[in-house]
């Protein structure tokens, strides 16, 4: 949000959405029905192979396979671009259907890791099944990936791509060799494959520029307008409130 403010108040046209607690299926489809559509979607958190974790309206985890995120996502397709899974393991294929592959045996065990059942998709993990599906490019992550380096290869990516004008593929490697990013030697922050965690998928990835146009009309800075006007800053880490949050935001909607 800092970034995309900056480039903003630089004179671009960005429009930036942030869906944090209570983020529900029904929550993230009603964003994803409007109108305009969005370039670019980031998705931040938990997950398996081919599994994504939401939320239920009481807060509790709400596991979405990668077919029904397709589902999803597939509301923003016309217009969307990237999609960047920056989850444990979005990039992921189970044992189960590497073996598929292979035309090897699966085991009955195998059988039973999370994505290995017929809601999956056949293309398995998060990625292959988003890129066959919505066509866009996807940035997916092989490895589990920790707060540290998910956030800073998120504010060098974009900052090279929305505001720097790189195309992505481009942006994706200068963020990799840069040491503010990708650490030398690793810490707890980022750990030693991060470096190789992070993975473009899709033909559309080909090329891909993401540059933020030049702003057409003007802002308006009236603080009755302004989404939490005067309010202090957002802190820097706020966890393990997920429960609360998400009761305090349905108890705060509009209905």
């Amino acid at each position: 949000m800092r970034l995309f403010a900056e480039i903003g108040a630089s004179g671009r046209g960005v429009d930036v959405r942030v869906l944090q607690y209570g983020v529900t299926r029904a929550r993230l489809r009603e964003v994803l029905e409007e109108a305009e559509g969005w370039d670019v979607i980031h998705v931040s958190g938990h997950g398996l192979p081919g599994e994504l974790e939401l939320e239920r309206a009481d807060g509790s985890p709400d596991p979405v396979t990668s077919r029904e995120l397709g589902d999803l996502l597939w509301r923003a397709r016309e217009r969307l671009r990237l999609v960047t899974v920056s989850a444990c393991w979005s990039a992921a294929m189970t044992l189960a259907e590497q073996r598929r592959l292979l035309r090897l045996p699966v085991s009955a065990e195998a059988r039973g890791e999370p994505d290995a059942g017929p809601e999956a998709g056949a293309a398995g993990g998060l990625a292959s099944e988003l890129t066959g599906r919505l066509g866009c490019a996807v940035l997916a992550m092989r490895y589990p990936v920790v707060d540290g380096f998910a956030i800073g290869l998120a504010e060098r990516l974009y900052g090279l791509a929305a505001d720097k004008g790189q195309p992505v593929a481009r942006a994706l490697g200068i963020a990799l060799a840069d040491p503010r990013v990708v650490a030398d030697p690793p810490t707890p922050q980022c750990p030693a494959l991060s470096g190789v965690t992070p993975a473009l998928f899709g033909a559309r990835a080909v090329g891909l520029t993401l540059a933020a146009p030049e702003r057409s009309g003007p802002v308006s800075y009236d603080v009755r307008v302004l989404k939490l006007a005067r309010f202090p800053a957002q802190p820097e880490r706020f966890v393990g409130r997920t429960s609360v949050m998400a009761r305090s935001s349905a108890a705060l909607a509009p209905r």
